[in-house]
């Protein structure tokens, strides 16, 4: 298969649950009648997964840094890579419909640097990662 058709397969596969989402915030807009706001225990790990991933992303390296003066002796550390994404879809599929979750599920997978869309974002530039 061609760069461009695993990048095709690659883009479904990550934005798929995106697509959920967007698809429950239109829902709602065209039916009104539906409750506003819809979120489960689900929900709430989704937001500690998204918060960590965030963290251990961006502001851990940053905190290290102004503790440190300098980056010698940092680990990396990865964030929790995929269960982000499977807690924000379980919360869209089980809120379906909802404004405010759906809202706040968009907002979950833009901030969710460990889940599917961001690897999509990331590994777009690597042709290793596409060439299969």
């Amino acid at each position: 298969m061609s760069v461009t058709t695993n990048r095709v397969i690659g883009f479904v596969i990550c934005f798929a649950p995106v697509a959920v989402g967007l698809w429950s915030f239109f829902h709602a807009l065209a039916h009104p009648e539906i409750p506003k706001w819809r979120v489960s225990l689900i929900g709430g790990f989704a937001l500690v997964v998204v918060v960590f991933n965030l963290h251990t992303s961006y502001f851990r390296a940053l905190l290290y840094r102004w503790r440190h003066g300098s980056m010698d002796g940092f680990r990396f550390a990865s964030g929790m890579p995929l269960i982000g994404t499977i807690f924000i879809l379980i919360e869209s599929i089980l809120g379906f419909g909802s404004l405010y979750t759906s809202l706040l599920v968009l907002l979950a997978y833009v901030l969710d640097t460990g889940g599917f869309p961001w690897l999509f974002v990331i590994t777009w530039r690597d042709d290793g990662m596409w060439k299969g």
